[in-house]
């Protein structure tokens, strides 16, 4: 009896095959064959020009989002840059408040004497602010203010 032989052994049967695979390898790798495929978050694009496109917009949108909290910023730096803090002192007793100049707060004793600080524009939103929460303008300090 004979012995065959199996034709993966044989010579032939490997060069034939690394011609094949070398044959579709070109193929598969030539640029034009396959369009390129790119992904830009969760969408899948097959031209060029529109992952560009993409690109840009989304660099655009980054810029303007970058843009608006500068220019937002720079409000809230305004607005806070508009208002001053104002030194007060508060009679708990009386519910008069004082300046810091007036002689009859360096005079109040530390339990009635309360200091506070108030944010506004203007001395007389200040002012207002104290009188809303029930106090009123000590006798001395309202001679010195008019």
């Amino acid at each position: 009896m004979e012995n065959k032989r199996r034709s993966y052994t044989r010579p032939w049967f490997w060069l034939l095959i690394i011609l094949i695979l070398s044959v579709v390898f070109k193929l598969l790798l030539r640029e034009d064959a396959i369009p390129a495929i790119e992904t830009v978050g969760e969408t899948v694009f097959n031209s060029e020009n529109s992952v560009r496109e993409i690109a840009q917009t989304e660099r655009a949108k980054t810029e303007s989002a970058e843009t608006e909290k500068a220019v937002f910023e720079q409000d809230s730096n305004q607005e806070n840059s508009a208002k001053k803090t104002f030194h007060f002192i508060l009679n708990k007793s009386t519910k008069k408040y004082h300046t810091t100049e007036c002689s009859g707060a360096k005079k109040l004793s530390e339990s009635k004497r309360t200091d506070t600080d108030i944010e506004a524009q203007t001395e007389e939103e200040a002012r207002e602010i104290l009188e809303k929460e029930g106090y009123e303008l000590c006798g001395i300090c309202a001679k010195q203010v008019q």
